[in-house]
């Protein structure tokens, strides 16, 4: 176990020297194997235009939610603030939301990593919050017109007893300013009866 650890720490030491520099064209072809290894690698590790896509949500934002307590229900509303920064810059963000929600009892405090694997080709996003001890991941990919971006992932619910639900999330963009986060319950049903949560964000000027 130590030395496949150290075989990976390498690769990574290695990977990282790497990006960012062309393979060379004058290769053995014993060597096609690692060059080719190494390229892969750092067409991985390079960011693009999908993350280049994120800095429209670098800022600080005014945030109303919507809670959906049952379908048809009318929701509850609550009021706070996003702040929005690169954690590595041209590769992943980091949001910030705090939402005043009274019936709740206290504040809620959420944090949100989204960025783009190359690799796997999709958007890839983890949640966690002060009112759960589960994190939430999903995955996804933009709409065509690129107005959008939908992942999927699994949610535990302990008032239903679920594990591993699946729960959309739609990230809507409404114009450079203005845009919408979205969860839908999938195991309610599909459409809009499913949306459970609707963050509303305003960029603050």
């Amino acid at each position: 176990m130590q030395t496949r650890w150290m075989i990976l720490a390498g690769a990574v030491i290695v990977a990282a020297f790497l990006a960012g520099r062309a393979v060379p064209q004058d290769i053995d072809p014993k060597e096609m194997d690692m060059a080719e290894a190494m390229k892969a690698w750092q067409e991985a590790a390079t960011p693009g235009k999908h993350h280049a896509w994120l800095e429209r949500f670098v800022g600080t934002w005014d945030v109303e939610m919507k809670m959906w307590m049952e379908p048809g229900a009318a929701p509850m509303s609550s009021k706070g603030t996003t702040e929005t920064k690169w954690l590595m810059r041209g590769r992943w963000i980091i949001s910030t939301t705090k939402l005043a929600v009274p019936m709740l009892g206290k504040d809620l405090e959420s944090v949100r990593i989204l960025g783009y694997d190359n690799f796997r080709r999709k958007f890839v996003e983890v949640m966690v919050d002060n009112m759960n001890t589960h994190m939430v991941t999903s995955s996804g990919n933009r709409s065509k017109d690129l107005t959008s971006l939908v992942t999927y992932g699994p949610m535990n619910d302990p008032m239903t007893h679920e594990i591993g639900k699946t729960v959309k999330y739609a990230t809507r963009l409404v114009d450079d300013d203005t845009y919408k986060v979205e969860v839908y319950d999938l195991v309610i049903g599909e459409g809009d009866e499913s949306k459970v949560l609707e963050f509303a964000l305003k960029r603050r000027k």
